[in-house]
C-alpha cells in the first residue's frame, strides 16, 4: 500500500491509497482540519492525521519505509538492521531480542 499524495488538492481529498495499482481509498480533510481516511467499503472514516503538513509528513515516510522494504532480496537482509538495533534476534524476523 502507497499513499499517492495529490499535487493540488480535489476538493477535500489530498491523497489516495494505492493497492498493487488501484487506487481504493481517499484521504480527505475534514471540517476541523484533521486529514481521515475513507475506504469505500467502510462507512466509517479512520484518523490518518491531525492535519495536513502532519499526514504528508508521514505519508512521505510510510512511502520511503514501503521503497525500502521492497530493495531488500530476502527477509534476513530486510531484519538485518533491527537485528544490529537488539529489536530482533539477528537474521530471524518475528523472534525475540
Amino acid at each position: 500500500m502507497r499513499v499517492v499524495l495529490l499535487p493540488s488538492p480535489e476538493g477535500e481529498v489530498i491523497a489516495r491509497e494505492d493497492q498493487f495499482g488501484r487506487l481504493e481509498a481517499e484521504f480527505v480533510v475534514g471540517p476541523n482540519g484533521q486529514v481521515l481516511y475513507q475506504h469505500p467499503w467502510d462507512t466509517r472514516p479512520w484518523f490518518a492525521g491531525g492535519d495536513t503538513d502532519t499526514f504528508r509528513q508521514a505519508a512521505e515516510a510510510w512511502n520511503r519505509y514501503c521503497d525500502e522494504g521492497q530493495q531488500c532480496q530476502t527477509d534476513e537482509e530486510g531484519t538485518e538492521p533491527l537485528g544490529a538495533a537488539g529489536v530482533i534476534a539477528a537474521g530471524r524476523a518475528g523472534a525475540p531480542p
